[in-house]
């Protein structure tokens, strides 16, 4: 594939990208941004909850008067932490609605910057300016070829003795398709060590994810880990060959165009069937409202819950 052909594909992934997380925020986005889903501060709580297990081990303190990044900040579920440890924050996110979102809830807040960008580079963030780079539950979701172009861009912008730590899954490599934004991708902890390195950048620790789960497939283990990562010189490769060493087989590519919302629909039907199980009728009438103006033409059993459930509310 040319060099205008790998640019006009990736443009596309990143159109595809921004399109499925605006319909989410949307529609849900606690629900999309956590499992702390029941209010704003259950999902706040779970973003401290991460936020202490992405920087376990590191002297925060250090910190004060620097300057931290996020790379995926969604609704702003991690900032509400870690604008209280550093001097300014600039966040990052694809997502039009999440940033605007996350602006809302942090309203009270002056040191967050929000930037909104493709996907894969960091243009408005200056060479050399950031003392640490954090990512969560967000590089795992991506295709390969925007998550090499990330890493370049970490090694741009970060400080020589600058700390990234990302959340990522480890372990047997995942099968998927490049423009599927709901599959986890598993890189070989070898294929990442090597891709890292022609980003210019070098793995300096592996630690397991203690509060997610291992997942089980007939290939093997896909670990959630957090990987800690330091600048070493400049790139040695392009996105395209950074990408190529992240898998042992390129992801799938197809001809249509790839839709999520089936899955989508799937997933928000299953929270749903959860509430009403729990007894909490009135959020399960909401969820399902939802996944009729989000979903309707795959949410054949919906509207007759919904009528179920109001008929039971009535009572």
């Amino acid at each position: 594939m040319g060099s205008e052909q790998e640019q006009t594909a990736i443009i596309h992934l990143s159109y595809c990208l921004r399109r499925a997380w605006d319909r989410r925020i949307s529609q849900d986005y606690r629900f999309w941004m956590s499992d702390g889903f029941e209010n704003d501060n259950a999902m706040f709580e779970t973003g401290k909850r991460d936020f202490e297990y992405l920087t376990e081990g590191l002297a925060l303190a250090e910190f004060k008067g620097k300057c931290a990044l996020e790379i995926g900040c969604g609704v702003g579920r991690l900032l509400q932490q870690s604008k209280n440890i550093f001097e300014s924050v600039i966040a990052v996110d694809i997502s039009n609605n999440a940033i605007n979102k996350a602006h809302q809830l942090l309203s009270d807040t002056s040191n967050v910057y929000f930037i909104k960008n493709d996907g894969y580079q960091l243009e408005d963030v200056s060479d050399n300016s950031v003392d640490f780079v954090y990512s969560f539950a967000t590089l795992s979701h991506i295709s390969s070829r925007m998550f090499a172009g990330y890493l370049m861009e970490i090694c741009r912008v970060i400080k020589e003795n600058g700390i990234c730590r990302l959340q990522l899954y480890l372990g047997t490599e995942s099968e998927t398709v490049e423009a599927d934004s709901l599959a986890i991708r598993c890189y070989d902890q070898g294929c990442l060590k090597r891709a890292v390195r022609l980003a210019g950048l070098k793995v300096t620790d592996v630690q397991r994810f203690e509060l997610a789960e291992t997942i089980v497939t007939p290939q093997g283990e896909q670990i959630p880990s957090i990987v800690t990562l330091r600048r070493q010189r400049e790139p040695l490769a392009d996105r395209e060959e950074i990408a190529a060493h992240l898998r042992f087989h390129p992801e799938i590519q197809v001809a249509a165009a790839w839709d999520d919302a089936p899955l989508e629909c799937q997933l928000m039907m299953s929270l749903g069937s959860r509430l009403i199980q729990e007894g909490n009728l009135h959020s399960a009438l909401q969820t399902y409202e939802k996944i009729i103006n989000f979903y309707g033409q795959y949410a054949r059993d919906a509207e007759r819950i919904i009528f179920a459930l109001r008929k039971s509310l009535q009572k």
